[in-house]
């Protein structure tokens, strides 16, 4: 008897949290704080811009401790002197994030292209005849968080690297193209292959089809994230090559944080690390200690995979790096077809679908970092999970890394907004602030490879 006690215990603590969660979905909103500016601008060369974007029934809150994680260690660094830092919640999708990937993605898009146009007239061009102000480099980063990061992969599309314009001062109209370089597009839990067949509860593929549209009530983004109702925006932006992994294969570095043993009730580590049970797909294993003797002797990496997040937390369970494939090269002619009907790519079947997504998604070059938190809690609320992977090899396949981190390891899958350090609102980010350390030490990753790619960038196109 007492077994059963103990394991009713076990599922009521589990069902009180998971219900107060639920409750608190709306942010007890202040005035948004201004964007982040590591300091005045008069003589920065370069101007970083980083947009927030939250997941499904956020609010730009979402990412709030993040934003100040970025502004923090952006202030903190003496490299930063010549660069200055603009950090931007959107507010895009706030209220309107249940009607569908494409009209997320859309309004997304319009509101990046105003915040940069925005930012670009806070710098006032200025004619050779007067002061001469040094010329300045301007960058955009964008940092996805769950259904945020499909929104921003999305958005991608829309956008225009080139702005124009014209600004007036006392002597003369000046007119400017302003070209944005992209740099850092980070996800944190993102379902890039959706959620069909790979939530922490299974449901059989007919259920799916039938019945959870109706108990959602006919969302549209949930039909994207499952794949019915002739949904196919998920399996599209990672076949189409023209609109939609070209655009994300401009960015220097790729980074996809998942959280592994599905500790996460809502996005599994398959779908936001893009791993396949199928996919031969390689991954080249990452190690701050001893990353040359790792590497030495296999494909040589890109420079955007050599700095790696932090494990100050001791929650960084892997990080892996995938190659990119030609991800720098112009834009192919051509679209591949899409069967609507089926869900598939037409030159495939269903079982392939999510490989070939999985390989198209890995051949840009990715950064994935896989979290374990499970030791945040006590003992009797995890699972025991075998750890089958040698710690030392050198390359895993995909379907390596879906066995070891797709396998359950904990009774209480919380992961989703506690390692993001949700801040939707004061309850969420008391409850999420064990998780804040994790997003201090991501924020230093993305503000050091901001600086060293923008410079790099520089001084590439002045030696060409």
């Amino acid at each position: 008897m007492w077994r059963i006690h103990d394991y009713y215990s076990r599922m009521i603590t589990i069902i009180v949290f998971a219900l107060l969660l639920l409750q608190i979905s709306k942010a007890q909103d202040s005035p948004q704080q201004p964007e982040g500016l590591a300091t005045e601008n008069s003589k920065k060369n370069y101007h970083h811009m980083i947009v927030l974007v939250h997941g499904y029934i956020g609010t730009y809150r979402e990412q709030e401790y993040l934003r100040e994680a970025l502004i923090k260690k952006s202030s903190s660094h003496s490299s930063c002197s010549r660069h200055l830092f603009s950090v931007f919640n959107s507010k895009a999708n706030t209220k309107d994030s249940t009607d569908g990937i494409i009209q997320g993605g859309e309004r997304l898009a319009t509101e990046i292209s105003s915040w940069i146009m925005q930012q670009r007239q806070k710098r006032p061009i200025k004619s050779e005849e007067e002061s001469g102000e040094e010329t300045f480099t301007m960058t955009l980063s964008i940092v996805g968080n769950s259904l945020g990061g499909l929104y921003s992969r999305y958005a991608l599309s829309k956008l225009d690297w080139v702005f124009k314009g014209s600004e007036n001062n006392q002597n003369n109209n000046n007119h400017y193209e302003a070209k944005i370089i992209p740099l850092i597009f980070c996800t944190t839990a993102s379902p890039h292959l959706g959620i069909s067949q790979d939530t922490f509860l299974k449901f059989p593929r007919w259920m799916e089809e039938s019945y959870v549209p109706f108990l959602l009530g006919q969302q549209p983004t949930m039909n994207d994230l499952f794949r019915v109702k002739n949904s196919t925006i998920v399996m599209e932006m990672c076949h189409n090559h023209y609109d939609y992994l070209h655009p994300l294969g401009k960015f220097h570095k790729r980074i996809a944080v998942a959280n592994a043993y599905q500790t996460d009730f809502l996005v599994s580590v398959s779908s936001a690390a893009m791993l396949s049970s199928k996919s031969d797909s390689m991954h080249y294993h990452q190690n701050n200690e001893d990353n040359a003797n790792l590497n030495s002797g296999m494909i040589e990496l890109s420079a955007s995979m050599t700095r790696l997040m932090k494990n100050s937390t001791g929650h960084v369970a892997l990080q892996v790096a995938t190659t990119s494939v030609a991800a720098k090269t112009t834009a192919p002619a051509g679209k591949e077809i899409y069967d609507t009907k089926h869900g598939t790519s037409r030159s495939e079947g269903e079982d392939g679908a999510i490989k070939s997504c999985v390989d198209n998604l890995d051949r840009l070059g990715w950064l994935k970092i896989f979290l374990d938190t499970r030791n945040m809690f006590s003992n009797f609320l995890n699972l025991p999970t075998t750890h089958q992977l040698e710690k030392k090899q050198a390359i895993y396949a995909s379907r390596e890394l879906r066995e070891q981190f797709h396998r359950y390891g904990t009774l209480f899958p919380v992961a989703h907004p506690l390692n993001m350090a949700n801040s939707k609102t004061s309850w969420y980010r008391a409850l999420t602030k064990r998780g804040q350390p994790i997003m201090d030490d991501l924020a230093e990753l993305l503000v050091l490879d901001m600086i060293e790619f923008s410079e790099v960038s520089e001084s590439s196109a002045q030696s060409s």
